[in-house]
């Protein structure tokens, strides 16, 4: 599933979208924890559908979704660091307008766990 999905119809899509599937797949990556959670209660509301456990990963490292909090692989982003260094660059963009445009890239830290929920 790879389309938008609008903000407060999570669930829902994502519970559509996996119910449409013949077989669930081995493995998932989420976009993002907050979608992991929804994954998560899917799965253990179906675990019929789930052989030999299923791996999930996501992706911000946010501990707000206990029930994926400290069980999968995810990607720790410091938003506070990353939301300075964008006002920064918001501000250089304004006191530099004609400044060739620049590409960014802040890489997160890995947090590798055993990611296998319901196996």
């Amino acid at each position: 599933m790879t389309r938008e999905i609008g903000i407060y119809s999570y669930d829902k899509e994502i519970n559509r979208f996996l119910d449409s599937l013949e077989e669930l797949p081995e493995a998932f990556i989420c976009a993002s924890d907050y979608v992991a959670h929804f994954l998560e209660i899917y799965l253990s509301e179906h675990k019929d559908r789930i052989r030999g456990g299923i791996m999930v990963t996501g992706y911000d490292g946010s501990s707000e979704y206990i029930n994926v909090d400290g069980l999968i692989t995810t990607a720790e982003v410091k938003t506070g660091t990353l939301g300075k260094r964008l006002a920064m660059q918001i501000i250089y963009r304004m006191e530099h307008e004609d400044a060739p445009y620049e590409l960014t890239y802040i890489k997160p830290s890995i947090i590798f766990r055993d990611s296998v929920l319901y196996g």
